[in-house]
């Protein structure tokens, strides 16, 4: 008996449900070089000023501006040289009036110092005494203590994504661990019984490469995920169920490719209802994609995702992706970034019209400007994805989206 979808969700309230039935997951301390990519599960506060110390700006000497501000060509001004510094520790004794100290780019300032003379503005005597020929002011060509950031300071908010210059950040602070939010782990399965993982069964049999694999697992790492693939099951209701209900107890999420169809042999419908799940929506008012949806199995999200290549990434897109975002404190939202762009070719819609439709595009920027052209087709056309960098969602009730070339004025 063919079974049919009777009611269409709508996105926004699927995915309110959907969010609404998980939380941000716990934070776990790694090491801080381990940390990139993470996110930050704790607000990280200066506990000292930094530098701690008036630091050298460049290599030269460091002296009192007092004793040059008259300096010039007709006057010069000659001090002596009373030793060395280099980065890493401020020297114990004062710095007295009329000499200077040699210092690297990076080194503190003794005490009485208050700028620093560069070495190619000075002529140097014997080793012993620089020659100044023009007037420095304080502070020039000094990083003041503080100067960075202050005591009390906060650096970096908790929910942000640790990015390189983040890590050298902490680092650079002594922060030799933080607490990040831990990795959502997340299982990968696949249903259908036309598929296979072997290219030689393929040729040999007819069989279906397993190809949707490589599209979801590398999106799900690329999001901060640790995936696990569970491999392929037939179209059999009952070993699907097990394998879903032992997934859901193991994993965070669980993601389905396929089996979501509308027909007598929807094995993943027939698993999931068989499990008595607290929350379950397939159906979505969305084009393509519209026979996905997800369970909550065990308080465990199950995102169900068809088997049309272009369905399967529309809600990925729309659900799994927020979803997998608010795991780990971030933005539960669509997209990474979004832009602004002018559309080169008209499209026309003329079917399921009061849905949201995801239109993927190629966006093309130059000089600052992005137009976009739409990659059209049917859900299965693997081609689509491949040309197409960015999508547009389309609100319900959009029959058309008009070509809108841009003119520079």
């Amino acid at each position: 008996m063919l079974r049919r979808i009777v009611k269409f969700a709508p996105l926004e309230e699927a995915l309110e449900a959907l969010l609404s039935s998980v939380g941000v997951l716990d934070a776990e301390e790694v090491v801080t070089q381990e940390a990139l990519g993470r996110v930050l599960a704790e607000n990280v506060v200066a506990e000292e000023n930094y530098p701690p110390y008036d630091m050298s700006h460049m290599d030269g000497f460091a002296a009192n501006h007092l004793d040059v501000e008259r300096a010039s060509v007709e006057n010069p001004v000659k001090l002596r040289v009373v030793g060395h510094v280099t980065a890493g520790s401020r020297p114990s004794t004062r710095l007295e009036r009329g000499t200077a100290l040699r210092v690297l780019t990076g080194a503190y300032l003794p005490k009485g110092a208050d700028c620093v003379i560069p070495q190619e503005d000075v002529e140097v005597i014997d080793e012993s005494y620089v020659v100044v020929r023009r007037p420095f002011s304080k502070g020039e060509n000094v990083d003041p203590a503080g100067g960075d950031f202050r005591r009390g300071e906060k650096l970096l908010e908790a929910g942000r994504v640790l990015r390189p210059s983040d890590v050298a950040l902490l680092l650079h602070i002594h922060r030799w661990r933080v607490k990040v939010v831990r990795r959502p782990r997340v299982g990968l399965l696949v249903v259908g019984d036309e598929l296979t993982d072997s290219n030689e069964e393929v040729e040999r049999s007819g069989k279906v490469f397993n190809t949707h694999r490589f599209i979801v697992e590398p999106l799900t790492r690329q999001l901060g995920c640790e995936t696990y693939y569970l491999g392929i099951v037939g179209d059999n209701p009952r070993k699907v169920a097990s394998l879903l209900k032992d997934a859901a107890s193991r994993f965070d999420a669980v993601l389905t490719i396929g089996g979501s169809s509308v027909s007598e042999r929807d094995a993943t419908y027939l698993a999931v209802q068989n499990l008595n799940p607290s929350i379950f929506i397939q159906g979505l008012k969305l084009q393509p994609g519209r026979v996905g949806g997800f369970a909550i199995i065990g308080n465990k999200p199950v995102i169900l995702l068809p088997g049309l290549v272009m369905s399967t990434i529309n809600v990925f897109t729309a659900l799994a992706y927020p979803v997998l975002r608010k795991m780990q404190g971030r933005e539960p939202r669509m997209y990474e970034t979004r832009v602004k762009a002018t559309m080169q070719e008209e499209v026309v819609f003329t079917k399921w019209v009061d849905f949201k439709k995801i239109v993927w595009v190629r966006l093309e920027e130059r000089e600052g400007e992005y137009s976009c052209y739409p990659s059209l087709g049917e859900s299965s056309r693997m081609g689509i994805l491949a040309r197409s960098n960015g999508y547009i969602m389309v609100e319900e009730n959009i029959e058309r989206i008009k070509r809108s070339l841009y003119k520079k004025k």
